[in-house]
């Protein structure tokens, strides 16, 4: 047996004795668990991230098929009770005018045996001296008594009482002037001393109205059907009105009113009320208020008929504000709607009777508009899916188990044994020297390896005689590269010579910054030799000392580092960031000059950095016209500020006869009133109405003089900034006067407490309205108060419809002196009423925006702090 020796064309390490960390076997079980772990990865990452959303959706929607099936159920029992109240109306329209009759029939229909826990009572209320000629109040009433039976009340028909005709259930069904049936807010009835909600039907005698059929429900029948809805699920649920005060809810005791509590009358809070006790319901409660925020919204912005409705509902009763009878307004003249409406689902990570996060949807009832909210706790949602998807989790890597175990097992009869016959083939014949050929009966990948193999020995030994012949060429083409050689060295001369040529800085250093050379304009230009900065670490003594030292600080505050020397340097470059680039150089004489310095790194084939190369340029020229032109900036600024302080001077001396002439204006006025003389009462109004628009222009000007050189000081006062919106209002209404602009202003319910100065935000809305006026031809002007944020600020807006400005003159409009003609008419002023208003806004310390559609019309906002920031 021979052994394969070293040098001849053989390995020197003998690989008969295969070493098992080498062997194919290891690495292809390490492939096969590394796939498995893969395989598991990618299937747990679906069953995570894709089935575990899916069966969280899927329970998600068996809870909104739990609310749809308690607001349809509640929807059921209301349209039962409208389907009563319309059938008593159609009885009051065919019944004559006889007291017993109406006691004898009407309590049949309120005795309904399917609504008996939910009826709390109803009956018939005449118009006034409808009934009965002589009788204003004539009314048929019963209520359940505590042991569940009908009563007949006469309570509201005495006339020292309140009456019937104002109530809130009575209004607006008379006014809607339909058959349509109208659902009342929650109250407690004052005779029966329940709480209720009453359905109402108008009817009609000989086409006039002549009344209406009430059918009171008891809120506690609406507890209990949640109840029964609840009763094998977690959560709960509960019912507001269209006010947001409470119907139902699971403890009764949150959601009464304190003073009411022991009381035999009842009242519930709004949701409002329930948040200032408990803070934990303040998210709900803010969604809810911003629901009814924009419901009321929709209707202010009604049309002209729903706003009479409106004010005629607000008009003829006492327990309707203006804002609620616009609500009720735009619900009676909106169409009905047909499906369940979901209004908003949120999640909170605190509800106030779970203790827990909870997943909460806001749905709609058609007909009451009241809103049902359901809570489901967010942990009983996940806690279903996550058990699933951890019981499919290990079925998957049970089976991924035994798949790779079976794959294993079949790689190792199918592969493995033949490769292991092949390889011992192959090393007896070199142990043997001699040729060999492998077995290819099998027509499989193998066996075609073996064919392969055996073809490729063969023409090995016809390679070699080619290579020989190789040889012998390449010696001939070793003798060409020795010429490529001498010619590559003369390149590199000439292009040393351009660079020593060029008036630059350029030094080339090492990984560690050890400057290796430099070009002759290091000479020409700092005075140092190559012989006396070679082998110095840069940057030597080239760099001001005292600019190293700031640079060393800038860069510890930023990076966290303390870098010396050269490492100033290379710090910033390996973040990612470029070194300071301007630097005093010292040159050989002791002088300085400012450099523009560029450092970088020098990297091989590999990535790898091999040095660094420094080029700098003489910019002391450029920094010296620098210099100079920001002396001139400086003294252009001077020369604006003195034409500033000079017009602010200049305005104030017209303050004088602007004043000595309203005076004679108003005189002459009372003088020529008496006589009659109507030409020259209207010359001396337009004096008069000239000599204010030009002390107003005075008066910006002073207000602009001082703004600039800071001698404006703030009177901050605390007032309501909606009594100052009506004020201006009030006070500008007259510009649309005549013309096609409906004008108004949309405020909070609450006040808008803020201290500021009244006279210069009063100054600021009325440039915004004008501005508005003076840009729109037709269409609406309107100021809108929005109520105060959570970061203690508030919002103003003016919105236009005229006729906008252009992207490319936003920046124009708030300068001073500009008037852009494309977006003011011919009342436009001098210019300075919006700069103004701007600056007026930055001392209160407060921002003011605009956005702008050309042809559409024109919103500014202005954010003022309804406190004084803190000095």
């Amino acid at each position: 047996m021979k052994e394969p020796q070293p040098g001849q064309g053989q390995p020197a390490p003998n690989p008969s004795r295969l070493r098992w960390n080498n062997s194919i076997r290891l690495r292809l079980a390490i492939g096969l668990v590394v796939l498995l772990l893969l395989l598991s990865a990618i299937s747990m990452a679906i069953i995570w991230w894709r089935a575990l959303p899916m069966l969280l959706e899927q329970r998600q929607e068996l809870n909104d098929q739990i609310g749809t099936s308690l607001v349809q159920s509640l929807q059921q029992q209301f349209s039962q009770a409208e389907a009563i109240s319309r059938a008593m109306a159609r009885l009051a329209e065919v019944l004559p005018h006889d007291d017993q009759l109406i006691r004898n029939t009407v309590p049949a229909l309120l005795d309904n045996i399917e609504m008996g826990d939910l009826i709390a009572g109803g009956g018939l209320w005449p118009e006034p001296y409808r009934f009965h000629p002589a009788d204003a109040r004539h009314s048929f009433f019963w209520g359940r008594d505590p042991q569940g039976q009908l009563r007949f009340f006469d309570g509201y028909n005495d006339p020292k009482g309140p009456g019937y005709h104002q109530e809130e259930w009575y209004v607006p069904a008379k006014l809607q002037q339909n058959p349509a049936s109208y659902w009342s807010r929650s109250y407690t009835d004052p005779y029966s001393r329940q709480p209720m909600v009453t359905c109402t039907t108008p009817f009609f005698d000989k086409g006039q109205f002549a009344g209406v059929s009430t059918l009171d429900l008891r809120l506690e029948g609406v507890h209990r059907l949640i109840e029964e809805t609840f009763r094998n699920h977690s959560g709960y649920a509960f019912v507001l009105d269209r006010n947001n005060r409470f119907i139902a809810f699971p403890d009764m005791s949150l959601v009464l009113e304190e003073h009411t509590r022991q009381t035999e009358t009842p009242n519930f809070v709004t949701t409002h009320d329930l948040a200032l006790n408990h803070p934990v319901f303040r998210p709900l409660a803010d969604k809810l208020a911003l629901l009814n925020h924009q419901s009321a919204s929709r209707a202010n912005k009604g049309s002209d008929e729903v706003k009479q409705l409106a004010a005629d509902i607000a008009g003829n009763s006492y327990q309707i504000d203006p804002q609620e009878a616009r609500i009720i307004a735009h619900n009676l003249r909106q169409a009905p709607l047909r499906d369940l409406a979901v209004l908003a689902q949120i999640t909170t990570q605190d509800d106030l009777l779970l203790r827990q996060p909870a997943d909460i949807r806001i749905y709609q009832m058609p007909s009451t508009h009241w809103k049902v909210i359901t809570v489901f706790p967010v942990a009983d949602l996940q806690q279903a899916a996550r058990a699933i998807t951890r019981t499919l989790s290990w079925m998957t890597l049970g089976g991924l188990m035994v798949w790779g175990l079976v794959l294993f097992g079949f790689m190792w009869r199918i592969f493995f044994r033949r490769l292991q016959f092949m390889t011992r083939q192959v090393q007896q014949a070199v142990e043997e020297d001699r040729e060999v050929t492998l077995e290819h009966n099998v027509e499989d990948e193998l066996g075609q390896f073996a064919y392969w193999y055996n073809l490729r020995t063969a023409q090995l030994h016809a390679a070699l005689e080619k290579a020989r012949q190789a040889s012998d060429k390449l010696s001939d083409e070793n003798r060409e590269h020795q010429v490529t050689g001498t010619l590559l060295e003369k390149s590199l001369a000439m292009q040393k010579a351009v660079l020593d040529s060029a008036n630059l800085v350029i030094i080339s250093m090492d990984a560690q910054g050890l400057m290796l050379g430099c070009n002759a304009g290091t000479a020409t230009l700092l005075g140092w030799r190559e012989t006396d900065l070679v082998g110095k670490v840069f940057p030597h003594t080239l760099i001001d000392r005292n600019q190293l030292a700031l640079y060393h600080d800038q860069l510890q505050q930023r990076f966290q580092i303390d870098a010396q020397g050269f490492e100033l340097f290379t710090a910033a470059i390996e973040r990612g960031e470029k070194a300071e680039t301007e630097w005093k150089f010292t040159r050989q004489d002791g002088s300085v000059c400012a450099i523009q310095l560029s450092i970088t790194p020098l990297l091989n084939p590999s990535h790898q950095l091999e040095g660094w190369l420094a080029v700098g340029s003489d910019i002391t020229d450029r920094k010296r016209a620098e210099q100079q032109l920001r002396n001139a900036i400086a003294q252009a600024e001077q020369s604006s500020q003195a034409k500033s302080r000079f017009l602010a001077n200049m305005s104030h001396e017209f303050r004088t006869p602007i004043n000595t002439v309203l005076g004679f204006a108003r005189r002459l006025q009372k003088k020529l009133q008496p006589l009659g003389n109507d030409r020259y009462l209207d010359a001396l109004a337009t004096i008069e109405h000239s000599a204010h628009d030009l002390l107003a222009l005075v008066n910006d000007l002073l207000d602009v003089g001082r703004i600039e050189t800071n001698r404006l000081e703030l009177s901050r006062t605390r007032f309501n900034l909606a009594e100052l919106v009506k004020e201006v209002y009030d006070q500008t209404h007259t510009l649309a006067a005549g013309r096609p602009i409906n004008f108004g202003y949309q405020l909070p319910h609450a006040e808008v407490m803020i201290e500021a100065d009244r006279e210069r935000i009063q100054r600021v809305l009325q440039v915004l309205v004008e501005n508005a006026f003076h840009s729109t031809e037709h269409g609406s002007v309107e100021i809108l108060l929005s109520e105060p944020h959570h970061d203690d600020t508030v919002t103003l807006q003016v919105a236009d419809t005229g006729k906008g400005i252009s992207p490319e003159d936003h920046r124009k409009l708030l300068q001073r002196f500009s008037s852009l003609d494309f977006y003011m008419d011919e009342r436009a002023g001098a210019g300075l009423g919006l700069y103004l208003a701007q600056q007026l806004v930055r001392l209160h310390r407060g921002t003011m925006t605009f956005d702008s559609t050309p042809g559409k019309g024109t919103r500014f906002h202005v954010s003022l702090p309804l406190h004084p920031p803190a000095a």
